[in-house]
């Protein structure tokens, strides 16, 4: 029996200027509003998070973890892609549990894993290779692959706009989402598909808000989406747009949030080039993550940043470079909307002070189905993310004394308010 993939093709084009323009936002709650005058403060962990776990992960000579790119934490299963695009499977007290996968170009192999995802109610993970487009899915208890689908080809779908899959996240009932980009037009595109026994095209439907045309580009920085999870519902944004949008049960798209950056919104002209583009004068949101109360954001500041700092940055051939962190760190509150900007703790780590038990500054890498947050911080940067390490509990103690600098990285596990 072949695989089927049922797609369903959603487009909106829409102004950039605004979604729904002209409607007066100053009352709405479902409005981001960056202050004309940010002001950073400093927010202890206990007012979102409480009960932190800390997981040494498991180092050994077939265990060597690189920087971790991608990080998950569901069913009690910690899943991670570092930068040579391995997958590792630990289990939620930091052993080893297996290898996800294998790379090569065989049936039940990987070139590059370009996105993850994790369906508790199925107990499975699947990944997205981008090389070799295609979606696998393993047993989350153990690693092992249970089916493979191969993704048709898009591109030969859509050759004027010549779109691009970029990540694929799990929906609901069968049904998955992906974040599509466009190399010709500034659409905000996703695609719907359900997985049944052989691949065919289902159907095509658009949402159209028409604006200007646009002068074709080999930029895609300003299509790449945003997908997170709010409590019910996947969320998808792009950066070109000012709007947050949800799909609800009925697959229907509609806007769950906007941003409104007064003085500090880029023009058109710079979001659609902004890869070439050097000025640093414009705000941006480059990172969302949700909780029942909160929507935790990374603004890309440019010259605006409240507190830049510099970085040793690793590329992808492990060349080391400086580089300079020119983000803002924002706790949105859902009930008030109120944006509330992160002062770091330490010079240079960003995040919520620790005052739970004087351990490490914690800012969400992943935020579970389970409302837990999940960060990670590397083994020989640990004792230097310490609120307090004088005034530590012995756990934390104990864990600084074990974990050794070439070890694999350390998981924090909290459960949100």
């Amino acid at each position: 029996m072949q695989n089927k993939c049922v797609y369903i093709f959603l487009s909106i084009f829409f102004l950039f200027s605004c979604a729904e323009k002209g409607k007066d936002f100053s009352r709405d709650k479902n409005v981001i509003r960056l202050p004309e005058k940010v002001t950073i403060q400093e927010v202890n962990l206990s007012s979102v998070a409480s009960g932190l776990k800390y997981v040494a992960l498991e180092t050994n000579d077939s265990v060597l973890v690189s920087s971790i790119t991608k990080i998950m934490y569901e069913n009690g299963r910690i899943v991670l892609v570092d930068k040579d695009h391995n997958c590792f499977l630990f289990d939620e007290d930091g052993r080893f549990v297996s290898k996800v996968g294998r790379k090569g170009n065989g049936p039940n192999e990987y070139m590059y894993i370009r996105s993850i995802d994790i369906i508790p109610d199925r107990n499975v993970l699947f990944t997205y290779d981008h090389m070799l487009q295609k979606l696998l899915f393993y047993d989350l208890e153990k690693g092992d692959v249970v089916n493979v689908y191969k993704m048709p080809n898009i591109q030969e779908k859509d050759e004027e706009r010549g779109v691009d899959i970029r990540s694929i996240l799990y929906l609901f009932n069968g049904y998955y989402y992906v974040d599509v980009v466009s190399w010709f037009d500034l659409s905000f595109k996703g695609i719907v598909f359900k997985i049944e026994d052989d691949i065919d095209i289902d159907k095509q439907y658009h949402l159209d808000v028409k604006y200007p045309k646009t002068p074709k580009s080999l930029s895609l920085t300003h299509e790449v989406g945003i997908m997170f999870r709010g409590e019910s519902e996947l969320r998808c944004y792009k950066h070109i747009s000012d709007t947050i949008f949800s799909i609800d049960n009925n697959l229907n798209l509609y806007s769950a949030y906007v941003f409104k950056m007064g003085k500090y919104k880029a023009t058109y002209s710079y979001m659609f080039d902004k890869v070439h583009n050097m000025e640093m004068k414009y705000v941006f949101p480059v990172n969302i993550m949700e909780s029942s109360n909160y929507l935790f954001i990374e603004y890309f500041f440019g010259n605006h940043a409240p507190e830049p700092f510099e970085y040793i940055h690793v590329n992808d051939r492990g060349e080391k470079g400086i580089a300079i962190n020119r983000k803002g760190y924002c706790l949105w509150d859902k009930s008030t909307g109120e944006s509330i900007f992160l002062k770091q703790p330490i010079k240079g780590k960003p995040g919520f002070k620790n005052d739970l038990d004087g351990g490490a500054i914690i800012w969400p890498h992943y935020i579970s189905r389970n409302k837990e947050i999940v960060a990670f911080c590397d083994a020989d940067k640990f004792q230097e993310t310490l609120t307090d390490p004088s005034n530590s509990p012995p756990f934390v103690s104990a864990l600084i004394q074990k974990v050794q600098p070439d070890d694999n990285p350390v998981v924090i596990i909290g459960k949100l308010k």
